[in-house]
């Protein structure tokens, strides 16, 4: 099984990829047309510390950031059978990518901020909707926060993997040693700007909830239709 693994920026992908190839052996591809976005096993905190084995060269996920290209990404590699999506608390998301992408020290007007957070909210929730309409015959969605969770984390990447049917299983250590692989294989981040990141949290908080962000991806809200039982089973990734 191969997945299209879709999530807005600043949600855990670079984590998932690395549990993947680690897990199966296999690379996991980054964004369409990307070439600085390669395969966690080829980049320098891999290469120094060896940790991710490849076996097999096909790949075990391509990665999807925007709805453009997901769309170029299904359009190049036909329907990919497969889908996830890794989703993380939208304030939080939206707000940490926003914020961050801003070049320079300009001081933008109150009419500019809302502008880029709506297109923030906008490409969000365009990948919600596209899960959610996708007749993919396996669909899982991933929590981030539940990946970040010291009290969690093992447990919930071991959950992943059980229901990807990946027989790797980590240890503590392991699974340490795999998040620093994944946050040194990150691009260099700019810096935070507290009073604009506290500015686009509540804005994005005043549009949308991570409650019902949730029942969109579990068909369980108000106003979508009720999933059965053994489909929200299979949806969730509860260990």
């Amino acid at each position: 099984m191969t997945y299209h693994l879709l999530s807005y920026p600043r949600s855990g992908n670079h984590m998932v990829r690395t549990l993947l190839e680690y897990g199966f052996g296999r690379p996991t591809l980054g964004c369409f047309e990307s070439r600085r976005d390669t395969p966690i096993y080829q980049r320098e905190p891999n290469r120094r510390t060896g940790l991710i084995q490849i076996t097999n060269e096909a790949p075990i996920g391509y990665k999807s950031h925007f709805i453009l290209e997901t769309i170029k990404a299904e359009m190049a590699y036909g329907e990919i059978p497969g889908l996830a999506i890794i989703v993380r608390d939208p304030v939080a998301a939206i707000a940490s990518h926003t914020c961050r992408s801003i070049k320079g020290l300009t001081a933008f007007k109150p009419k500019e901020i809302r502008r880029k957070v709506e297109h923030g909210l906008n490409s969000y929730m365009a990948l919600v909707h596209y899960f959610r309409s996708r007749p993919a015959e396996r669909k899982l969605v991933v929590e981030f926060e539940r990946l970040l969770d010291p009290d969690t984390q093992l447990d919930y990447a071991n959950g992943l993997l059980r229901r990807l049917d990946c027989e790797t299983r980590l240890d503590r250590d392991q699974l340490d040693r795999l998040l620093v692989v994944s946050k040194d294989s990150q691009e260099t981040l700019r810096k935070n700007r507290p009073a604009l990141m506290a500015d686009m949290r509540a804005q994005v908080a005043a549009a949308v909830s991570y409650a019902e962000v949730k029942d969109l991806l579990y068909d369980v809200g108000v106003g979508a239709q009720m999933a059965s039982s053994e489909t929200r089973s299979k949806l969730r990734m509860a260990t």
